[in-house]
């Protein structure tokens, strides 16, 4: 096998010569995204970094009995890794949702949920904050909506802890 900017020549090297570089390459990429991940606003690199979790994972799949170490041991975290930033992924997604479903019933309720969303304290305040602002709107199905939010904020502030032990 030949890396790339590799002259090909009679002496390549075989899968097993050259795996320990690639996965190195991979571990060190990812390990670079991963200093980034205690920025929770940092959704770019939490996608980067799940990306690379997978693109080592498979490598590691694929290729793994050509190792002299099996990498079982690496694979665990590294699918909880990317389980964990997927949930993450689709939290912010949904949030992102729920706060323009909720911008339809009144601009007072959308700017006092995006103050809630942009604090950190989006955890225990959040939901009284989402409870006020639906009342103040007098506007019920909105606050399940809000409450929901709320919940969705508390679930991603869980998910990161838990990112930030596996790291």
């Amino acid at each position: 096998w030949a890396g790339p900017g590799e002259a090909t020549t009679a002496a390549c090297q075989t899968v097993a010569q050259a795996l320990p570089r690639l996965v190195g390459a991979e571990v060190d990429r990812l390990w670079v995204l991963a200093f980034s991940l205690v920025d929770p606003d940092a959704v770019d690199v939490q996608h980067d970094v799940r990306l690379g979790c997978k693109r080592l994972r498979y490598l590691l799949d694929g290729f793994g009995p050509c190792l002299s170490v099996k990498p079982r041991r690496l694979l665990k975290p590294l699918r909880r890794c990317q389980r964990l930033l997927g949930e993450l992924h689709d939290g912010e997604g949904q949030s992102l949702g729920l706060v323009e479903l909720l911008s339809a019933h009144g601009k007072r309720l959308r700017r006092i949920m995006r103050e809630a969303m942009d604090t950190d304290a989006a955890t225990g305040r959040l939901a009284e904050i989402a409870h006020q602002a639906a009342r103040a709107c007098h506007d019920l199905p909105a606050e399940g909506l809000a409450l929901y939010l709320a919940e969705l904020a508390s679930r991603r502030d869980v998910l990161r802890g838990e990112l930030a032990e596996l790291w």
